[in-house]
């Protein structure tokens, strides 16, 4: 393994997973606790950057959900074809299977050439035991909807069989044949080998507009009074997709101008047929609908006309969040099911020089849970408890006992931070927390466009908005624009509660920076490279009235 040069250490995660020295990694492909509380993380491998001519599946493995190490590469390419996206899936006891989807290339390939694949199958695997070893499914069992492109498939139990969703996506390219709409197919099997198709979801969204990685749980999974319960007749579901918006781009180019975002659609589901319900939302006073309120509930199908140019509400409103991954599915999660997802984004992925790993790293593993709040019902995000318990001692000095602009010094050599700032918001406040070099105070109308990160809270406008300066990459011999699109601002819509109180939770971990606000209703997750002698700001913008609560900040051991 490559030895990584000492400058890079700044910005290296300490505890978000990421992928070995000078290697690549993207889509998480299963997330999983054995019963021995080992963590499993398999994800969308290359170990030969830049050429990327081997796809494969490595595996991490973690204690704690917080320090990874490569453990495996458990599905490997071959000389006439790579091992791309699938998931991973509780059968029985111990037992698991994962279902890989192999892209197989022309006769004429060779090594290190990157050839569209001309063939495309979805393969079974079985172990026994983590520490077992996979071994090939029959032939006969495999899935084949005989498209040139289609991906990601997603299984789990529905009643007594299986189902899995394969995304159908529709061309990168717009010349390109295929379907012009996105859309999912739905796959039946009584023994979860031998498969059927059963139905599809969608299209809705316009043409150019690529659906990835499917992810369906019911909605009682995500509520604490019913988790563990089996899916009953007629309760909702919730719907994750990966959606890259393909409507700015050109045939051919090099994909800087998509669009990366996970979405999420509440919905009926009957095995065969996803129907979201408009406006994707429940109404306040509906949390665990039953078949028999179905009927004259206010909730109703969606038409046509009720979608939005793209649909269902955002998971993770920040710039670097994609391919989001349930944990392996199971009836039984008593603490809520987690979500890992890829922090990073196609537009730059391949050009910004990550601190001696390419690609991106993977966001932490989240708790999802279901919560009515002022902005409405929707999602709550948390991470693990277990980066509770990896704070150093005593919260850090942090002289933010009023709003100012005066810098708060957090330590920044040591690259990991847990902030925690609770505020008071009158109805017309607004309140900036910027990361930045140390330096003489910003301007009072931001000055953002040097700021590293800036988090805007604006309770009068009702939406929180992070913003984003440019990546500057220094050095000899760099590329000048290593990163377009990096820069920008991303928003969400917010509703702050009737105590006018706001929480907000920054993790800070090399070049990650995950924030969670009022506990997880709203989160941000970006990749920063700040400077060594990096400080955080508070202050209100001018002639708003903002009261500083508390404000606490954590080194992270692991």
């Amino acid at each position: 393994m490559t030895h990584e040069p000492s400058c890079t250490q700044l910005h290296r995660p300490a505890w978000h997973a990421v992928a070995p020295a000078t290697h690549w990694m993207n889509d998480p492909n299963g997330l999983w606790r054995d019963d021995e509380g080992l963590w499993h993380l398999w994800f969308q491998y290359r170990d030969d950057p830049p050429a990327y001519s081997r796809t494969h599946w490595g595996r991490l493995v973690s204690r704690d959900g917080l320090v990874w190490s490569y453990a495996s590469t458990d599905f490997a390419a071959n000389a006439d074809s790579d091992i791309y996206s699938g998931c991973v899936v509780n059968v029985d006891g111990a037992g698991q299977r994962a279902y890989v989807t192999r892209h197989r290339h022309g006769r004429g390939s060779v090594a290190g050439s990157v050839l569209p694949p001309v063939q495309q199958t979805v393969e079974s695997w079985k172990r026994d035991g983590r520490h077992a070893a996979w071994h090939a499914a029959p032939p006969a069992s495999r899935v084949d909807p005989g498209l040139r492109d289609f991906r990601d498939p997603f299984v789990f139990r529905y009643g007594d069989s299986w189902r899995m969703l394969v995304a159908e996506p529709c061309p990168w390219d717009a010349a390109a044949s295929g379907p012009a709409r996105s859309r999912l197919q739905i796959w039946r099997s009584a023994d979860g080998l031998h498969w059927e198709p059963t139905g599809a979801i969608g299209p809705w969204d316009p043409p150019r507009v690529m659906w990835e990685v499917p992810q369906l749980l019911p909605l009682s999974a995500l509520q604490a009074s019913a988790s563990g319960a089996a899916p009953k007749e007629g309760e909702l579901w919730v719907l994750l997709v990966s959606v890259l918006d393909r409507r700015a781009g050109t045939p051919g180019n090099d994909g800087t101008d998509i669009g990366c975002s996970v979405r999420w659609h509440l919905g009926t589901f009957d095995g065969a047929r996803f129907d979201p319900v408009a406006g994707d939302a429940l109404p306040a006073s509906r949390t665990a609908p039953t078949s028999s309120t179905w009927a004259t509930s206010s909730v109703s199908p969606a038409t046509e006309a009720d979608r939005g140019t793209l649909s269902g509400r955002l998971l993770d409103h920040g710039p670097d969040f994609y391919a989001a991954c349930l944990q392996t599915p199971s009836l039984a999660m008593p603490t809520g099911p987690a979500l890992v997802a890829w922090m990073s984004h196609w537009a730059y992925a391949r050009r910004l020089p990550l601190p001696g790993f390419a690609g991106g790293p993977m966001t932490l593993p989240r708790r999802l849970a279901w919560v009515e709040n002022a902005s409405g019902n929707g999602i709550r995000q948390q991470p693990l408890a277990a980066l509770d318990h990896a704070r150093c001692g005593a919260p850090l000095d942090t002289p933010m006992q009023t709003l100012s602009s005066v810098p708060c010094a957090l330590a920044r050599e040591l690259g990991s931070l847990d902030l925690a700032i609770r505020l008071q918001m009158a109805p017309g406040g607004q309140a900036w927390l910027r990361l930045a070099e140390f330096g003489p105070p910003l301007p009072p109308d931001g000055g953002n466009s040097k700021v590293p990160l800036a988090l805007h809270i604006d309770a009068l406008a009702h939406c929180i908005t992070l913003h984003r300066a440019p990546f500057t990459n220094p050095g000899p011999n760099r590329d000048p624009n290593p990163a377009p699109g990096f820069a920008g601002a991303w928003l969400a819509a917010w509703t702050p509660d009737g105590s006018g109180e706001v929480a907000v939770r920054l993790l800070l971990d090399g070049c990650c920076a995950e924030i969670f606000i009022d506990s997880g209703t709203v989160v941000f997750s970006a990749l920063v490279f700040l400077p060594a002698d990096a400080v955080c700001t508070l202050s209100a913008e001018a002639g708003t009235h903002v009261q500083l609560l508390s404000a606490r900040a954590w080194l992270v051991a692991v």
